[in-house]
């Protein structure tokens, strides 16, 4: 499984994280995909994304939001290309819009099926067992989501843009590990082999 953790793709570590991923997991030039975490009607994040992945050489062509920018057709056209970069953002907002078009199960199978999914911040978050971190980092639930589970596919919490301190962690009603991430640093999962780029910290927490 091939996948990446960010708080901040446009980092020194941020883009190293993403060079790294890239040029080890892709096996064709197709440019990858945008996933919004909320739409972005001036594509002004979408934009940015986009000269970041051309600065290390890769390619980007396709925006996907899953509240006014969704398709099928378009999705389906998402999940044929080599790589996926699901952005910031509020993470309640994000997971939520991705539930309603049932889609979670798809970028599992994308991922286990050899797809890269690239996560940042809210994105990132997504990709754990549970959303609940993204209190620690400000996100508010203003769209009531109560169940928090994400896709799962690492075994710990992520918080991204963290200061590395445990004064709020112990509010987490979850009891997985936490990963403490600052904006320059970053997790990667490179053909199932783990790869921290920086210096996150891992906090292990008692499983009730």
């Amino acid at each position: 499984m091939n996948l990446g953790l960010l708080s901040n793709q446009n980092t020194k570590n941020g883009k190293e994280a993403i060079k790294i991923l890239l040029s080890s997991c892709l096996k064709s030039s197709e440019p990858g995909v945008f996933f919004a975490s909320q739409p972005d009607p001036d594509r002004y994040f979408y934009r940015m994304v986009v000269e970041t992945y051309k600065s290390i050489g890769y390619e980007i062509e396709q925006y996907l939001d899953f509240e006014d920018g969704y398709g099928v057709e378009e999705f389906n056209t998402a999940l044929s290309r080599p790589f996926i970069h699901l952005s910031g953002g509020n993470t309640f907002r994000f997971l939520k819009s991705l539930r309603e078009r049932g889609v979670e199960n798809r970028l599992v199978e994308y991922v286990k099926n050899g797809g890269i999914l690239i996560g940042v911040s809210a994105g990132a978050m997504i990709l754990t067992p549970s959303i609940e971190s993204a209190f620690i980092c400000g996100d508010e639930n203003a769209v009531g989501l109560d169940d928090l589970r994400g896709l799962g596919l690492v075994s710990f919490m992520f918080d991204p843009h963290s200061s590395k301190k445990n004064s709020r962690i112990e509010a987490l009603k979850s009891k997985e590990d936490l990963l403490m991430a600052s904006d320059d640093d970053a997790f990667i999962l490179v053909n199932g082999e783990e790869l921290l780029v920086g210096t996150p910290k891992l906090i292990e927490r008692v499983t009730a």
